[in-house]
């Protein structure tokens, strides 16, 4: 069997507009590490539930930096929580949003990114 040419290696994809919108400027570097991570374990073009544990994440930053970085994602509209995990052990799901595009940020309300700290 043949192998394909110009075929590509994996990759994550961040659309222009998104880097350019104020709820991207509004997040912290760790929770775009996040999304990032959370992007590339997506297999579907449609996105679908994706879960991202604490553990998979260690290797980048602590728990309660991730815990923080989740948060933000979910308060600027990036992802929403589809399931949510902890009692008897079972994950979180995430699911993308487009909600990133009406975000607007508030000059007394802005994130708090002070609570997030590297690893």
């Amino acid at each position: 069997m043949a192998r394909k040419k110009n075929r590509q290696p994996p990759f994550v994809m961040v659309y222009k507009d998104m880097l350019k919108s104020e709820a991207w400027e509004a997040i912290s570097n760790p929770a775009r590490v996040a999304y990032i991570h959370l992007k590339g374990k997506c297999i579907t073009p449609n996105g679908g539930e994706i879960t991202l544990s604490f553990g998979e994440m260690e290797r980048f930053m602590s728990r309660h930096t991730f815990s923080s970085a989740i948060d933000q994602l979910e308060e600027c509209g990036f992802i929403v929580k589809a399931q949510r995990g902890g009692l008897y052990r079972r994950r979180n799901f995430y699911r993308f949003t487009d909600g990133w595009r009406t975000y607007r940020k508030k000059a007394d309300n802005k994130i708090n990114s002070s609570a997030v700290s590297a690893p």
